[in-house]
């Protein structure tokens, strides 16, 4: 188990005997109740500190100093440690390196300790306001296998991804029109928070080339699928961008996925030739005059 102590020191005990495994010694108080993910350990200290301890050794791995005292107790999802601070704001660091993510501002100290729900962060503040916060970056395994997509919005300043999810094309009916692919599926996502009618940008980065093949991006919705125009392709074919324009409620909804349709190919005198007639070498079939 491991606690903060107004000595200043976050302990590591063994949960049956209560014996003393090790101990690290911040600046200040830690009244921060220590989160554990992925072998590392959380805490924040009355020394303005959010510290990232090895869960087994102790060792210290990263800090990072925020404008006030650190009494919120940090949480940790999807590779984000998110905790309050004295001075007002509510931080997301990242937690393998304690790199600035973002911050918000509110009104009096955040002492509280946030909740995450899905990709919603929630926190109260001394402001007597409880907040929720929706991520400008978020990510999901393909439902074919294919490996983690992750999926950007800009500009980051307002509104976020609030859910995203991955499903397989054969789940939905009817099937795509013939000659499509997916190769990463499907994904549905809504972004909330924005302004009605503003523009947003999302960015989606596949873990591998898309097959060689046409690109398009289709969207599937009550039953029926239609292509999205402003969807394009890098040249690395990894990286997808899609522009939306949020909707009067300040939303934007998206079910949908990128396609490829096969170069088909045709053989010629035993030699196949990519994309068609049009593409094939002329030859003499037979002459009028032979």
């Amino acid at each position: 188990m491991y606690v903060g102590s107004a000595d200043h020191k976050v302990y590591a005990l063994d949960a049956a005997t209560g014996a003393f495994v090790w101990s690290y010694t911040t600046g200040a108080f830690v009244l921060s109740s220590p989160a554990v993910s992925g072998g590392i350990v959380y805490v924040g200290s009355f020394d303005d500190k959010v510290y990232a301890l090895d869960a087994a050794s102790g060792a210290f791995v990263w800090s990072y100093t925020t404008g006030g005292s650190v009494e919120s107790s940090p949480a940790v999802s999807g590779g984000i440690v998110y905790v309050g601070s004295a001075d007002h704001k509510v931080y997301a660091l990242d937690a393998a390196s304690g790199a600035f993510v973002w911050s918000y501002t509110t009104s009096n100290a955040v002492r509280s300790s946030p909740a995450v729900s899905g990709t919603v962060v929630y926190v109260g503040s001394d402001d007597a306001n409880v907040y929720g916060f929706a991520p400008a970056s978020v990510e999901v395994a393909s439902a074919t296998g294919a490996g983690t997509v992750t999926f950007t919005m800009s500009p980051s300043t307002a509104g976020g991804f609030t859910s995203l999810s991955a499903s397989a094309v054969s789940s939905v009916s009817p099937a795509p029109p013939a000659g499509l692919t997916f190769p990463y599926g499907l994904f549905s996502f809504t972004i909330s928070g924005l302004a009605a009618g503003a523009t947003v940008t999302v960015t989606i980065t596949l873990p591998s080339a898309l097959p060689a093949g046409s690109f398009s991006y289709w969207k599937f919705q009550s039953g029926v699928w239609t292509q999205f125009p402003s969807a394009s392709l890098d040249s690395t074919r990894t990286i997808i961008t899609l522009t939306f324009t949020a909707s009067a409620s300040g939303t934007v909804t998206d079910p949908g996925g990128p396609a490829i349709t096969a170069i088909q190919t045709f053989t010629v005198s035993g030699m196949k030739v990519p994309g068609g007639y049009r593409d094939c070498p002329r030859a003499t079939l037979w002459d009028s005059k032979n």
